[in-house]
């Protein structure tokens, strides 16, 4: 007989989006003023540590750049306050945002190891980005 696991969101209000792609996801548009503006219930997993404080695997406030600390304003940024307005006030969104320039786009297949592999276009690159961020989502998957 074959058992059947059912798995449940420990917060069904939180609704968490992965967000993968080149340049054109770390955004090439600058960040204006207006940009800053972000609601409460918009929040942006960090994907590296960065010079602006955030902590890999960390939630934070979804306030551009979300990809690294020294990207721009890209679609993911807007993605999630566009969401928000056809949502209930009662659910979050989570993104989890990561963009390497000038690499194919990952194949979900493989987990994580696959990811770490396609990513990382050099021994520097990989140590600082693509190492943590595999190593983390190995956890997670």
């Amino acid at each position: 007989m074959m058992e059947a696991n059912q798995l449940y969101a420990q917060d069904q209000n939180f609704w968490i989006f992965l967000c993968f792609g080149q340049s054109n996801m770390a955004g090439m548009a600058p960040i204006e003023e207006q940009d800053l503006t972000v609601s409460d219930r918009y929040l942006s997993m960090a994907t590296t540590d960065g010079s602006d404080g955030r902590v890999l695997g960390t939630w934070r406030k979804a306030v551009p750049p979300l990809c690294r600390a020294d990207a721009h304003l890209g679609p993911v940024d807007y993605f999630g306050r566009t969401l928000l307005e056809t949502v209930p006030d009662s659910v979050r969104i989570g993104v989890v945002s990561v963009a390497v320039e000038g690499r194919p786009p990952v194949s979900r297949r493989g987990g994580a190891r696959r990811i770490q592999r396609s990513l990382c276009p050099c021994q520097s690159h990989h140590r600082r980005y693509c190492q943590p961020l595999s190593q983390y989502l190995r956890r997670l998957l």
